[in-house]
């Protein structure tokens, strides 16, 4: 309702100017009197007889009033006007061309047009930019996932990674040593007779005692 509202005050208020306009200039050529008889030239009946069986010409002093716009209307009413000047021609008329306000109907069919010729929006414009943003966040969020995911697999690659350099140091050492005929470490060695000789020693100590408890029976 405000759509077809809004042409129709257009238009009363466009129609309102142009009343205005027309009791303005009625009102001030009847004060100024330029069709009144004191200014009209009298003829006479030879004058008015030979202008009629001659061709009339169009006079170039002879020329339509225009009529004040509404752009003047504003200084009729605050009591300013704009000076006019005066032809000499007969009558007084003004040597300006005649114009009126445009026709308010045009206007409001023009104004009609305005809303068809503009480009239709969708009716479901906003439901389709709200899911486009829901889209956008969903995909926002998949990317943050992926890119945690991504760092992870980073991180366990390069663990991997170096484990697998130790492994391959610890296996060239030992290609190495085999290379070298040494197929057991002196330390391992060592070791092992140490712990051969504790053994020894507590096995003797165990075979004193069982003689030793025998002889006091």
């Amino acid at each position: 309702m405000a759509e077809y509202a809004a042409p129709n005050l257009e238009i009363s208020v466009q129609s309102l100017i142009f009343v205005n306009s027309l009791i303005a200039f009625h009102t001030y050529y009847s004060r100024h009197s330029f069709l009144s008889p004191s200014t009209m030239i009298a003829r006479t009946n030879n004058e008015k007889r030979s202008n009629s069986s001659d061709h009339r010409s169009p006079s170039p002093d002879r020329t339509l009033t225009k009529a004040r716009s509404a752009n003047d209307l504003s200084g009729i009413v605050t009591g300013k006007f704009t000076p006019v000047v005066r032809s000499t021609s007969v009558g007084g008329f003004l040597e300006s061309g005649f114009s009126t306000l445009k026709d308010p109907r045009l206007l409001a069919r023009s104004e009609g047009r305005e809303p068809s010729e503009s480009p239709s929006h969708h009716p479901d414009l906003s439901n389709e930019v709200a899911a486009l943003s829901v889209k956008l966040v969903q995909a926002i969020n998949n990317q943050t996932t992926l890119d945690d995911s991504l760092v992870a697999a980073r991180q366990e690659l390069e663990q991997a990674q170096t484990k697998i350099q130790a492994l391959e140091s610890e296996n060239m050492k030992y290609r190495r040593d085999i290379d070298q005929e040494i197929l057991i470490k002196k330390a391992d060695v060592d070791y092992e007779i140490l712990r051969l000789k504790a053994a020894l020693a507590d096995e003797k100590a165990q075979r004193a005692l069982l003689s030793s408890k025998k002889l006091t029976r």
